[in-house]
């Protein structure tokens, strides 16, 4: 009698953005040697004679690309499906387990074992496959490795050694992870069923070689032993903060926002300029064409505008709106604008890039309920008298609602010192960028309120550490219709992007 055939699926991760490359294409999909290098990574398990189907993971936005340009350009036969990949690399993992299950359900025998393979990995030898798979038959689990050629140090959180660990007993892991079927998909079902049924939502966060899941709800009825039962957990720790999603602690690495492609975070710097209020065609255009020239990579301007006195200039409203997206297409230059209220959600999605929620509004819930269904960025500025854990509060509400696109701002807060128009809290840069991982910028032209404290507060900001700037630019500060005491002129701006270029440079930094 013939020993039944094992059955074994090679899962391919080609989702992520490969943003720590830079550029606009992906890793994945960057040539070498005249082919993607995702298509390397397939033609090896296409030629493995072990493996009997591929299940490719991409972007919901790749599939007809990853179809047409990839499988079947280039003859990757074995490819049972093509599926949208998550946000994180777990995700993906979970929906290729979940596309494998359901194809199952068509087929006449199961998968034994699971390959999963990193797609910007293209250089593994075709029998590293087949060893994966040999060393797992033996012992369930196995992931394939380097050895550690480098020393390494151990430190604590204050960056300070506590050992050096043997060479020879630290290994560089890499991909494929190869699990038998049978413990792979109850251990994670398991785990995930046990949190859903309480009522719980679950945050991923990939790091390099571990998965953290957030638990965020009502998580007082949890019993720490009864998850560390789960062989799959490593550690199990309370965050005793109020915001969980934007909290550091579940998600460790610092977030990449996009903003029309332009990255913030992580080590990407961005200026944001332009005018307080968008005035005229001829204004607005003309102040992004000189931005644009000395640096900026996003545009911004106001088309409605909160005010304290009733009486001041209010914004162009809806006209606004449409010479912001005329500037736009005269430049190139991503969009963010200031959004005061829910109802207007629809009409701001087609013309900016970036939602921008004011002081005034930090803590108008609703508006934040509200953007947290779209997955357009949130800039999100501190209430001038607001706490820290307020701030953190507020870009939770709009994560609870699902969109993880939030940048924090910084721009001053009301203290007893009158000289200036806020007090700059320049100690919101570090403090922020330690509680969360989400991307910090500063606003030091309503922090000051003066013209002439702008490039000096710019500057403290690069050097603390921000993401970003937020620089109020104008064509004729003497002559603007809001804010132009502090607006700087089209010299003064060259002037301070040269200056704050030479700080970035001293801090190891660059813009």
């Amino acid at each position: 009698m013939n020993e039944k055939k094992e059955k074994y699926t090679a899962v391919v991760l080609a989702a992520g953005k490969g943003t720590r490359m830079g550029g606009s294409v992906a890793k994945q999909f960057l040539e070498i040697g005249g082919k993607p290098v995702v298509v390397y990574a397939l033609e090896v398990f296409e030629h493995s004679p072990e493996i009997d189907q591929i299940i490719l993971v991409t972007g919901a936005d790749k599939i007809e690309y990853c179809q047409k340009e990839i499988i079947e350009k280039y003859g990757i036969k074995k490819t049972v499906s093509v599926c949208a990949g998550g946000r994180e690399r777990y995700e993906s993992v979970w929906k290729a387990l979940q596309t494998l299950k359901s194809l199952e359900s068509e087929q006449e025998q199961k998968t034994d074992y699971v390959l999963i393979h990193d797609g910007a990995r293209p250089f593994f030898k075709p029998g590293n496959a087949g060893t994966s798979l040999r060393m797992c038959k033996r012992e369930k689990a196995c992931v394939l490795g380097m050895p550690v050629k480098d020393t390494i140090k151990l430190t604590d959180e204050n960056g300070k050694i506590r050992e050096s660990p043997r060479r020879d007993l630290v290994w560089q892991a890499q991909t494929p992870q190869a699990f038998a079927a049978e413990l792979l998909f109850p251990a994670f079902e398991k785990l995930m069923q046990h949190f859903t049924d309480m009522g719980l939502r679950i945050n991923y966060s990939q790091g390099a070689d571990t998965l953290i899941l957030g638990l965020m709800g009502d998580t007082t009825r949890l019993d720490e032993g009864d998850i560390m039962a789960y062989d799959v957990v490593e550690r199990v720790q309370r965050v005793t903060e109020p915001f969980k999603a934007v909290n550091r602690k579940f998600h460790p690495e610092d977030t990449i926002i996009e903003v029309a492609g332009r990255k913030i975070g992580a080590g990407y710097f961005n200026v944001m300029a332009g005018p307080c209020s968008v005035e005229s065609e001829e204004q607005i255009i003309d102040v992004a064409k000189h931005v644009q020239a000395d640096g900026a990579t996003v545009l911004r301007g106001g088309a409605w505008k909160p005010r304290s006195s009733p009486y001041s200039f209010q914004g162009l409203k809806a006209e606004g709106l449409e010479l912001l997206h005329k500037a736009h297409e005269a430049t190139g230059l991503p969009v963010v604008t200031e959004i005061t209220n829910p109802a207007h959600i629809d009409i701001f999605m087609d013309k900016c890039d970036c939602f921008q929620v004011g002081a005034r509004n930090m803590q108008n819930f609703e508006l934040l309920k509200e953007l947290g269904q779209t997955r357009k960025p949130i800039l999100l500025k501190r209430g001038f008298a607001n706490t820290m854990e307020e701030f953190l509060m507020s870009a939770e509400y709009i994560m609870a609602g699902g969109n993880e696109n939030v940048i924090l701002c910084e721009r001053g807060i009301r203290t007893y010192e009158k000289y200036t128009r806020n007090t700059l809290d320049i100690s919101a840069v570090p403090v922020l960028k330690r509680m969360s991982h989400l991307p910090v910028v500063v606003d030091p032209s309503h922090a000051g309120g003066i013209y002439w404290m702008v490039e000096p507060l710019a500057k403290a900001a690069v050097a603390a550490g921000a993401d970003g700037l937020m620089i109020e630019v104008h064509n004729d500060p003497a002559h603007a219709l809001s804010d132009g005491a502090q607006s700087l002129t089209y010299d003064s701006f060259h002037h301070t992007m040269n200056a704050l270029r030479a700080v970035a440079a001293a801090v190891d930094r660059e813009i």
